[in-house]
């Protein structure tokens, strides 16, 4: 097989507040491909198509878009070139969550996607993998994110990068933001039609602390 770079997309939905005033639930989600230029030309499609007819769509959110919207973004995720989908999510009430400090949960993160990201690397036979998060951490939070992930690759060859972007201005990232919705409207609301409109190789999702103490 060629040399290929794996790039991987991650967005989170519900928040870092865990107050009474927060969400109940964090969940971070992560898609990965081969052919991110194939994502672009089926987003992309459907976005001029509804530019088209009269609909503004500067991009696609998840929480945001109307119903009509939702639903033709779903359907066209069985068009994507995916290579993976992978869901991980806590509870705030969580005891395993201690006070809730936002560096010791990315750090969790990190690691978790990290090692998933190795399994999709061997499932591809890609030399190089990208990684992007959103640019909305803080620097703190990056370094935290950046840290976990960096020594779980140091054992392999090829390259490994972490870049954080605005997710959003991507259709790959888009696709991200609309798979961690689906599965928080899931755990939050006990809504299910976004999750069970999801391909079913979207529906991985796993409690992030469970993962933890099972991999140890």
């Amino acid at each position: 097989m060629p040399s290929q770079t794996l790039f991987i997309f991650l967005d989170e939905s519900g928040n870092f507040d865990f107050s009474q005033s927060g969400t109940r639930h964090l969940v971070m989600s992560a898609i990965s491909t081969t052919d991110p230029d194939q994502n672009l030309r089926v987003l992309g499609n459907l976005k001029y198509e509804l530019l088209s007819s009269g609909i503004n769509i500067p991009n696609f959110h998840a929480s945001e878009d109307v119903q009509q919207v939702r639903n033709l973004v779903f359907s066209n995720l069985v068009n994507l070139s995916i290579t993976g989908a992978k869901t991980f999510w806590i509870r705030k009430d969580d005891p395993r969550c201690g006070q809730g400090n936002p560096l010791l949960i990315y750090r969790h993160f990190g690691s978790a996607f990290a090692s998933w990201a190795i399994s999709q690397k061997e499932q591809t036979q890609a030399e190089t993998v990208v990684l992007v998060f959103d640019r909305a951490l803080s620097s703190r939070e990056r370094s935290t994110f950046r840290s976990a992930t960096k020594g779980l690759f140091a054992s392999f060859d090829g390259g490994y990068y972490v870049f954080f972007h605005n997710v959003h201005k991507d259709f790959n990232g888009q696709i991200a933001d609309y798979l961690a919705w689906a599965h928080y409207v899931d755990l939050e609301r006990n809504e299910k039609r976004p999750l069970n409109a999801l391909p079913p190789h979207f529906s991985e999702a796993q409690n992030l602390f469970n993962w933890m103490y099972r991999a140890q």
